[in-house]
């Protein structure tokens, strides 16, 4: 007769952080459709600007849960070194291209950002 096992109280779960989310299946499915819409390539090197692809950073990170954070304009606040690492972008380049944008314009809303908004099913 096998013995039942119990787990201990002090064991650790794994661990959720954006990295993981970023490698998830869910997200991979994103990828795919950012290659598709020449976001990225196939090897997932940056082929856009960097202001497009921080919009749709913050839209991937919107729908995979990553950000929950709210900014005083209503706007998620967004955690860009998990994007700055996996797709080997210098860091500040994404949040400056975000800040530049809303100085310039008053929102977020770059060049193409249709392709992404398509993307995610937002009207």
């Amino acid at each position: 007769m096998k013995k039942k096992t119990k787990p201990r109280k002090n064991q650790a779960k794994p661990k959720i952080t954006p990295a993981t989310i970023l490698a998830s299946a869910e997200a991979k499915v994103y990828y795919k459709k950012a290659i598709k819409a020449g976001l990225l390539d196939k090897d997932y090197n940056v082929t856009c600007t960097y202001r497009l692809f921080a919009y749709f950073a913050s839209r991937l990170s919107e729908k995979l849960g990553i950000t929950k954070r709210r900014l005083a304009d209503g706007s998620l606040a967004n955690k860009w070194k998990p994007y700055e690492v996996k797709f080997g972008i210098k860091k500040g380049t994404l949040r400056e291209g975000r800040k530049s944008m809303i100085k310039e314009k008053g929102t977020f809303t770059p060049k193409g950002y249709q392709i992404v908004d398509r993307m995610f099913k937002i009207k």
